[in-house]
């Protein structure tokens, strides 16, 4: 990277950051990108603190969680007084506590020496993990998906460990479930004692939590994934996200309410569109796999960190409401992501940690922000990066490919004419 693309970008950051403090001196709460509820300051933490101990966590609140999600909130709450669990809005009292133990995970990486010099541009690279609108948002939320992001760059680090490899890459998967996605690229490696080793891994570490936190019906979390649903809160789905779907979502229902013919037409194109997008991301990550398939096994080990790369791009962009701090997982794969400089540029669009209003649709909402302790008025509102969020993103979807498919062509890796034949061109 060039010293005055680094000048630029670090400049566009710190206007940012004096943007946020100016705003929160004047709001006296923080702008968006930050949670849309003021009043949500680190409940992704306490909700599941609230429900460690309670014997209906599966079955009453549903959850998806698996059981060592709750035993590690249980340790990090080790430090609060235990009357804080007759009241989850008590816990916010001690929210600079969870603050400092939720930046552990965050400050063990910089001392991962190995994780650093994955990258040339290390210094940009770990300036965008840890001043990302992403990180902050999971940091604001105090979400156990910070400590996965360190589970999952120990796991990778030791990829040829398989021991070390499968232990981390479990306990991952055991704060969130939807990275047993990332199975499937080990299965196209043919990886199978790591599938097994991580599985059972999985099994032993979440058998073990469940027993100590008495949680026997933990399995029910599997028909729980498949009954999920937070309910159409389409606002809240794409006030941070990186998928077009929440924002396609929302306008498609207030047209499909509406009783003009002209609504009713516009409705039908965006249900067209939403699924005119899904094929496409889809079939570009069924070329990407194609391609991968045909090589020798030392050539997909180059490549397996641009499909696993790929493939938590695609998880984010075909759900409806997958929240903006999931992209703290693709910061594991860093040196892809800075690796040109038009992944840079499209990395730091979608990062930056600020927005603006795009439309003030006046209506007025009042509630208390935690970090002012004060009551505040604020509306729900069209801002620019509800938009420009999932445009960067896809348009990164597409360079991270290219990208790919450079590698591939680097590696003599062809693919087979029947397959694909503009790459003999």
């Amino acid at each position: 990277m060039k010293t005055n693309e680094i000048r630029i970008y670090t400049a566009f950051y710190i206007l940012a950051f004096c943007y946020i403090g100016y705003f929160f001196l004047s709001n006296s709460y923080l702008p968006a990108p930050f949670f849309y509820n003021r009043n949500d300051l680190f409940m992704d933490f306490f909700n599941v603190l609230r429900w460690s101990d309670d014997p209906g966590r599966y079955y009453v609140w549903g959850s998806i969680y698996p059981p060592f999600s709750f035993l590690l909130a249980k340790l990090l709450s080790v430090f609060m007084p235990v009357d804080v669990f007759s009241n989850a809005l008590v816990y916010r009292d001690y929210a600079w506590k969870v603050f400092v133990l939720t930046l552990i995970p965050l400050v063990s990486v910089i001392f991962l020496k190995d994780f650093i010099r994955l990258s040339k541009n290390y210094r940009y690279a770990l300036a965008i993990i840890f001043l990302s609108a992403p990180m902050l948002y999971a940091l604001e939320r105090g979400n156990l998906i910070i400590f996965c992001y360190f589970f999952l760059v120990i796991a990778f680090l030791n990829y040829r460990n398989n021991l070390l490899f499968s232990l981390f890459f479990a306990l991952a998967i055991s704060l969130k479930i939807y990275l047993i996605a990332l199975v499937f690229v080990l299965f196209l490696m043919k990886d199978f004692w790591k599938i097994f080793l991580s599985l059972f891994f999985f099994i032993v570490v979440n058998q073990i939590s469940a027993t100590i936190i008495d949680a026997p019906d933990w399995y029910s979390l599997l028909s729980n994934i498949f009954s999920f649903s937070s309910g159409d809160r389409y606002y809240e789905w794409a006030y941070f996200s990186y998928s077009f779907k929440g924002l396609l979502a929302a306008a498609h229902y207030k047209m499909g309410v509406s009783t003009s013919i002209v609504a009713t037409n516009f409705s039908q194109l965006l249900e067209i569109v939403n699924w005119t997008f899904q094929v496409l991301v889809l079939s570009i990550y069924a070329l990407a796999v194609a391609l991968f398939t045909y090589g020798s096994a030392n050539q997909r080990r180059e490549l397996a960190a641009y499909l696993s790369l790929l493939l938590l791009m695609l998880i984010m962009m075909i759900v409806s409401n997958a929240g903006g701090y999931v992209f703290v997982l693709l910061f594991v794969f860093i040196k892809l992501l800075v690796e040109t400089k038009a992944s840079r540029f499209l990395l730091f669009l979608a990062v930056l940690p600020t927005s603006f209003i795009l439309v003030d649709t006046g209506n007025i909402y009042d509630t208390v922000s935690v970090l002012s302790q004060s009551e505040v008025y604020f509306g729900r509102v069209l801002y620019i990066g509800m938009v420009l969020r999932p445009v960067a993103f896809f348009l990164l979807y597409l360079v991270i490919f290219i990208n790919f498919y450079n590698k591939v062509r680097e590696l003599s890796l062809k693919p087979d004419r029947r397959f694909l034949a503009f790459n003999q061109v």
